[in-house]
């Protein structure tokens, strides 16, 4: 009788957790199980108690790619076998991120430091500085890359708060420029000219 009575208390302990772990995180796969596992280790459930909690917060999809651990399911570690087959599947790979890097970052409306951050996120400390510096670069506006190549600087940190500085200036002469609709090839020449003398009074300015 106290054996089914603790039974009863754990089954009601899993289905009270069950109710307050999210669905299944599709784009964070390895955050959603640190949480998880966060809310399941004071329980100490069973491997087929956590096995089956995971189960029932799957999307349809992610079912679909588990249906051979459902139907057979390993005689032990099940919990672990289905964790490391959904991180397989879903978690991206380092060839991905790379190519996010290289391909999908864009500039928009954020100052060049803000860009290289969510880079620096995505990168992980996998990729070198020197690497991400170029490809940080590549996503800036071409008059922009051109004031930074006029620098010696290669601290990620300094070019960044250079980028930042000539990127709202630029954007606020060319602001200015428009509103006044008077565009004209040479203004912006002489506009690049006065962002490198700018450049060049900063740097020496932060070499000291």
């Amino acid at each position: 009788m106290a054996k089914s009575t603790v039974e009863s208390s754990v089954d009601l302990a899993a289905i009270t957790l069950t109710s307050k772990i999210p669905e299944f995180w599709v784009d964070s796969p390895r955050v959603w199980f640190y949480r998880i596992e966060a809310m399941l280790a004071p329980q100490k459930l069973s491997d087929d108690s956590r096995f089956d909690i995971v189960v029932s917060k799957l999307t349809k999809e992610a079912i679909q790619q588990v249906t051979d651990l459902l139907m057979d399911p390993p005689e032990g570690k099940k919990f672990e076998s289905l964790k490391t087959r959904l991180l397989s599947i879903y978690e991206e790979s380092k060839n991905r991120q790379l190519q996010k890097l290289i391909s999908e970052m864009d500039l928009g409306d954020q100052k060049p430091s803000q860009l290289l951050r969510r880079m620096r996120e995505l990168a992980k400390e996998k990729i070198p500085d020197d690497t991400l510096r170029m490809l940080w670069q590549g996503h800036l506006p071409s008059p922009l890359r051109a004031v930074l190549a006029a620098t010696e600087l290669k601290d990620l940190d300094s070019l960044a708060v250079l980028a930042d500085n000539v990127f709202e200036t630029t954007r606020a002469t060319h602001v200015s420029e428009v509103s006044q609709q008077q565009p004209s090839t040479s203004k912006e020449t002489d506009l690049i000219m006065a962002e490198i003398a700018k450049l060049t009074l900063k740097v020496e300015q932060l070499e000291r």
